[in-house]
């Protein structure tokens, strides 16, 4: 039968044709939509992702004015004002928590964008704060204001999508 030398050859080799077939090299962006701006950095993964420009607001180090954008058409995902926050977990609670954190010295490490909140590196954070602008890209959209993330108001624009006859 099966020795233990035998075994561990299995084992080894099993481990190796998976490290060898797993691809865990980080996804590339897509071609540059036209309307994204050259500054913008894709964060995504292999389900997608978005296109993200940030800039620091002058008035505050923690506050950053961002656009993100559909990387499938460049067109405006959502613009307005976010703030920066560490997360950090309470597992008695089960539930994250946003601490202050530090100004950075260096450029933002974009992971990725839920639609509303922007993922960095490092257990970083973006969450909107003020109002955010999401345009449908018809002249109608809907802005949602946040205060640190939580959502409190919506109010929609322009003229509500509509069934066009066929």
């Amino acid at each position: 039968m099966f020795g233990v030398r035998h075994c561990s050859s299995l084992v080894a080799s099993a481990v190796l044709l998976l490290a060898v077939t797993c691809d865990v090299s980080p996804p590339e962006a897509p071609p540059r939509a036209p309307g994204v701006p050259q500054d913008a950095v894709w964060a995504g993964g292999p389900d997608g992702g978005a296109w993200i420009e940030c800039d620091r607001s002058p008035a505050s180090r923690e506050r950053y004015s961002c656009t993100t954008y559909h990387e499938d058409n460049g067109e405006i995902w959502a613009r307005g004002d976010f703030v920066l926050r560490r997360v950090e977990y309470d597992p008695a609670k089960s539930t994250p928590s946003y601490v202050a954190v530090s100004p950075l010295t260096g450029p933002l490490d974009y992971d990725g964008f839920d639609g509303a909140t922007i993922i960095l590196g490092d257990n970083l954070i973006l969450l909107p704060d003020g109002w955010i602008d999401f345009p449908f890209g018809n002249g109608s959209g809907k802005r949602i204001r946040f205060q640190a993330g939580k959502e409190l108001e919506e109010v929609s624009y322009g003229e509500e999508p509509r069934d066009v006859p066929s």
